[in-house]
């Protein structure tokens, strides 16, 4: 395609695009066994006149995208019982009407919310505290977010929340008590983004009810000895496709305690001695072929035996030895 060509598209794409941002509008669609209520391109708190109340009423989810707003007006979901909502390509600069004292747009869904979704745009909300009241919210769920920060506000969720997913995110700031309070949690899940270490402050201990950890696809070099430890329901841990090289046995035992699922797939592991104790554990578990060292790489781990395994420490160290005396 030539660059002339390329400017002509660009161009048409434009003008489609201040066609559908001209053009607001609502409409219902319905589904085998959901109805879905959906408005966009969303440019003024006045655009929320649109929403039919009757029909959104009766649909459980709400889905506003395509949409750029100053303001989310405190009325934008009154007398709908929504139950999903979500936000596709939406930025919104406040949140709730320009009076003091205002309330958050999120109450008016209080009797209603259980699942709040974000998804294709640059941030989710200022603060978790707008969601304060909806005491029926159980899962939240942040799909390719352009940025999202894993801050200690995330504690002023509701209390009721069970689930938390951020998958395909950037990820610009970590606190360590990012999830300390959540005693609820039922499952966290932080997937393809660009994490880089986790520890277990970040998340509520005890955990009682915390059944799934999902961190597959970052960037963690290793998982912490004391990760599981006080998650006594926890059955499933995934941290594959990371840059793990070795595992603590720590880490892994509870799982194997509980008859729990451990994905390990795709890490660059080094199969030494340090990871003999995998040997007795489940050979249903996802595990790995071993990337060091080069007499074993392409290997799985449990193909190998202890000896094999810790003869590769015992040649390193003679090598060392040697190499020693002779420099």
């Amino acid at each position: 395609m030539s660059a002339d060509q390329r400017l002509l598209v660009a161009q048409v794409m434009v003008f489609l695009l201040s066609l559908t941002r001209a053009h607001p509008r609502c409409y219902r669609s319905d589904a085998t066994y959901n109805c879905y209520y959906f408005c966009e391109a969303f440019t003024s708190a006045q655009h929320f006149a649109m929403v039919d109340r009757y029909h959104a009423r009766n649909c459980a989810h709400f889905v506003l995208k395509d949409s750029y707003l100053d303001r989310l007006p405190s009325n934008a979901f009154a007398d709908t019982t929504v139950s999903v909502l979500q936000f596709s390509n939406v930025t919104v600069g406040a949140y709730g009407d320009r009076q003091e004292n205002a309330s958050s747009p999120f109450y008016a869904l209080k009797d209603h919310l259980r699942k709040l979704i974000f998804s294709d745009q640059p941030r989710a909300l200022d603060s978790w505290s707008l969601l304060r009241g909806l005491d029926r919210l159980e899962t939240l769920l942040l799909l390719k977010v352009g940025e999202v920060n894993l801050t200690t506000d995330f504690n002023a969720l509701p209390p009721s929340v069970k689930e938390i997913q951020i998958l395909g995110a950037h990820i610009d700031r970590v606190d360590q008590d990012w999830l300390a309070t959540l005693h609820g949690l039922n499952a966290v899940t932080v997937e393809e983004t660009n994490l880089g270490s986790i520890s277990r402050s970040m998340l509520p201990r005890p955990a009682p009810t915390l059944m799934m950890l999902n961190l597959a696809g970052n960037r963690l070099t290793s998982l912490p000895e004391d990760l599981t430890i006080d998650m006594p329901a926890l059955r499933q841990l995934d941290a594959g496709y990371n840059e793990i090289t070795t595992l603590h046995e720590s880490t892994l035992a509870p799982l194997k305690r509980n008859r729990g699922f451990v994905s390990l797939t795709g890490n660059p592991m080094t199969c030494d001695c340090r990871l003999a104790f995998l040997l007795t554990y489940p050979k249903r578990w996802n595990y790995y072929l071993c990337a060091n060292p080069p007499s074993l790489a392409t290997r799985s781990i449990q193909s190998l035996t202890e000896a094999e395994l810790c003869s590769e420490v015992s040649s390193r160290v003679l090598s060392n030895n040697v190499s020693g005396l002779l420099s």
